[in-house]
């Protein structure tokens, strides 16, 4: 049904407004849930928290391929969801079995597909410059010894290039992004399976900002992205009683750079008899031409990481009273 759905992006956050009462206005991906703030999201990877510690938004990126089964809780969740005051998504992602499976994507767009009516820009005279987007995406899984161990491959590129008019002429917003997710799954006994998993999504960005009052001298750089790894033991101990235990270490890293130094803004020229005046080199807003001017004045470097254990035991109690008990208990 998703590999269906016309989604722009492939993106799983795109497909999580189709459930009542989600909405994201502004498409950044961090939807919120019956009027809830964006930051009470909580999607679950695999048993892992896709929610960046520091933002309280989306951590990591996924292949959407890699999803077998997503389900969207806007209300009631149980014991097993917590730390979120909106709404929760719970994405299980593919695990490999006895049979191969294997599938090549591949999303193409350029600008010698729009014809001669893009060649310019109408009534300025600027040549549109040329574009393309490659994103090619690969899955593989099967077995390896079957009935006893199974892997999963998948991997995605995405080199896209995004024209912007910024009325003197067209810059490129340039994006390199790799999506990477493989796991390995190991039946060890009849009642215990050990699933690894690696994940990493590097993403950089170049020109972002420009606009039409801002220039590709006064953008930034952007990049983001980094590792997950996560150990899933899941143990059926008798058909009344299932435990599932998830171990992850997270490591994440952002980095915002000016895209070019030292640049002189237009609203305060440099006085070279004032080697301490500062104010030439940063970025200011000319309210008479309505545009920004100098360098980008932030360069931002972070990194988070967590660790994080939990386990979740199920009970299934039988009859009673002609109801089926079914009770659960988490720890995290």
């Amino acid at each position: 049904f998703i590999q269906d759905l016309p989604v722009p992006g492939r993106f799983y956050q795109n497909l999580l407004t189709m459930a009542p009462g989600v909405q994201d206005a502004d498409g950044d991906g961090n939807p919120n849930v019956h009027g809830s703030r964006s930051r009470d999201f909580k999607a679950i990877v695999s048993g892992v928290s896709n929610v960046d510690p520091l933002t309280g938004q989306q951590l990591n990126q996924i292949n959407p391929n890699s999803i077998e089964e997503m389900e969207v809780i806007t209300a009631g969740a149980g014991v097993e969801y917590g730390r979120a005051q909106g709404g929760f998504a719970n994405i299980i992602q593919k695990q490999g079995s006895n049979e191969f499976e294997g599938l090549v994507e591949m999303i193409y767009r350029s600008d010698k597909l729009d014809g001669d009516a893009s060649s310019t820009n109408q009534g300025s005279g600027v040549r549109k410059r040329p574009y393309t987007t490659w994103q090619p995406s690969v899955q593989f899984s099967g077995p390896i010894i079957k009935d006893k161990l199974w892997y999963r491959l998948s991997h995605e590129y995405i080199n896209r290039e995004d024209p912007v008019d910024v009325t003197s002429a067209v810059e490129i917003v340039t994006t390199n992004w790799s999506i990477n997710s493989d796991q390995l799954t190991w039946q060890a006994s009849p009642r215990n399976k050990l699933a690894f998993q690696y994940q990493n999504d590097p993403l950089e960005i170049t020109n972002l900002g420009v606009s039409s009052i801002r220039g590709a001298e006064s953008a930034m750089n952007y990049e983001f992205g980094g590792d997950t790894y996560s150990l899933t033991w899941t143990a059926p101990y008798s058909p009344k009683l299932l435990v599932d235990t998830t171990l992850a270490y997270q490591d994440t890293s952002r980095k915002r750079t000016p895209t070019q130094y030292n640049v002189p803004n237009t609203c305060f020229p440099n006085n070279p008899e004032d080697p301490n005046n500062g104010l030439g080199n940063a970025i200011c807003l000319d309210l008479v031409e309505i545009r920004f001017s100098g360098s980008w004045n932030i360069i931002d470097l972070d990194n988070r990481q967590r660790f994080s254990l939990g386990s979740t035991a199920n009970l299934y109690g039988g009859r009673f009273w002609g109801c089926l008990l079914y009770t659960s208990d988490a720890a995290d």
